[in-house]
């Protein structure tokens, strides 16, 4: 049975990353419509390359800009609020924002159901004995041993809302992307590109910058737009998703890569 549950997790983790994919190829179709045009058809699910058009002729590979260090913190904090849910257990109508100390560290299992107990101990406390429908409070941690986790705790009850949400907030920096972080990116893919002409003849390569989390948030500058890039896709595509724009940049091919 553990082995099945693996299984069907890992495919769920598949087919969401594949919907992905799509979703963003989707995406930069609307925004830049003159590069993968309508007469292409639908986007279809791949593997090697990631999404195929055209009946197979066309083929797209996606890759995201993520910066792994801000991601793993993200997730660490996602886990506490998820984990001080399910202590708590209050059910629809209530949010919970939780603004965790910036520079804390919640790889450590022991400290992440530490922090979630105290939350959800801090929120229950709140909610208890609340009469009216709708009800918020701003809780600052200043002094209670919360603190060594968490600054701030922002609680919010609305009666008729049909959700449940313990999230984590956090301002964020938004560096700038230069060309070099590309230009590795594209090279980062380019050991790949034979296999992928083994299944079609164009591949373009989708380089996605979402925006939406610290991890993926960059600020696109113009002479990044402007530069020129060597590569032996036949087109690379950046897809600012936060701003909804999508720039088809431009490429030489170097002589070492073969085109067939």
């Amino acid at each position: 049975m553990a082995g099945l549950t693996g299984l069907c997790m890992s495919r769920n983790t598949a087919d969401q990353k594949k919907a992905r994919e799509i979703a963003f190829v989707r995406i930069a179709r609307e925004a830049l419509p003159g590069v993968w045009p309508h007469e292409l058809g639908e986007e279809v699910p791949g593997e090697s390359p990631d999404v195929m058009l055209a009946g197979g002729s066309v083929g797209i590979e996606v890759t995201e800009l993520v910066n792994e260090t801000v991601k793993s913190g993200e997730a660490q904090r996602r886990k506490v609020c998820t984990r001080a849910r399910n202590i708590a257990h209050l059910g629809l109508g209530i949010d919970v924002a939780v603004l965790f100390q910036r520079e804390i560290d919640l790889a450590r299992t022991v400290d992440r159901e530490d922090a979630a107990r105290q939350i959800a101990e801090l929120v229950l406390q709140h909610a208890s004995g609340r009469e009216s429908k709708d009800w918020k409070v701003r809780v600052d941690c200043l002094g209670s041993p919360l603190w060594t986790y968490v600054s701030t705790v922002f609680i919010h009850y609305i009666e008729d809302w049909q959700f449940e949400r313990w999230h984590s907030v956090k301002a964020w920096s938004v560096g700038s992307l230069d060309p070099a972080r590309l230009r590795k990116a594209i090279h980062g893919k380019e050991p790949k590109l034979s296999a992928y002409r083994q299944k079609t003849s164009t591949v373009y390569l989708l380089i996605v910058a979402e925006g939406f989390t610290g991890s993926t948030a960059v600020h696109i500058p113009s002479h990044t737009l402007e530069a020129t890039y060597s590569t032996g896709f036949d087109g690379v595509v950046l897809l600012d998703r936060a701003m909804g724009q999508a720039h088809l940049l431009a490429t030489t091919r170097p002589t070492s890569i073969a085109t067939t």
